[in-house]
């Protein structure tokens, strides 16, 4: 992609990717700058983009990305861990009370479980959306989710 066609997207759906990145890294600092990385990569890897979905849906899978990766390797993990708030997770989530436990797991397990987990207890997805998000079988994002919370439980049980 040219300069002038992520320009376009910045303005377009800056402010998408930006509540995107700030509802993951709860940081509108570490939000403001993965914004910044994801349309860097559409810059430098937009040949990426095939054009089986939609631009916002490869955006969205950029920031999920780059932002999963920010909580797994950044300076922050230790205050994400101590400054979650269960509270802002959806209704999603089985048991409240394991919210913690859940995000303690995100930073530990492979990134395929990490970002199906993501999609589904944050983004309070269906199998099928997260299906056509990661490219793949509504069957796969049950076997990814049930992977998880075999992670969750194992977690839970070693506490």
């Amino acid at each position: 992609m040219d300069r002038q066609a992520i320009e376009r997207l910045y303005r377009e759906y800056g402010p998408t990717v930006y509540r995107r990145a700030c509802n993951i890294l709860r940081s509108e600092d570490d939000a403001r700058e993965a914004m910044q990385d994801v349309f860097v990569t559409a810059l430098t890897k937009g040949n990426t983009f095939q054009g089986t979905s939609t631009v916002m849906t490869w955006l969205y899978s950029v920031t999920t990305h780059l932002c999963l990766n920010r909580i797994r390797y950044g300076k922050r993990r230790a205050e994400l861990m101590q400054g979650f708030d269960p509270e802002s997770w959806t209704t999603a989530t089985p048991h409240p009370e394991l919210v913690q436990t859940i995000h303690s797991v995100l930073m530990s397990v492979p990134e395929k479980l990490a970002e199906v987990a993501v999609y589904y207890y944050l983004d309070d997805m269906t199998h099928d959306e997260i299906a056509k998000i990661m490219g793949c079988s509504r069957r796969k994002v049950g076997y990814l989710l049930d992977k998880f919370r075999e992670q969750v439980t194992k977690k839970e049980d070693s506490e």
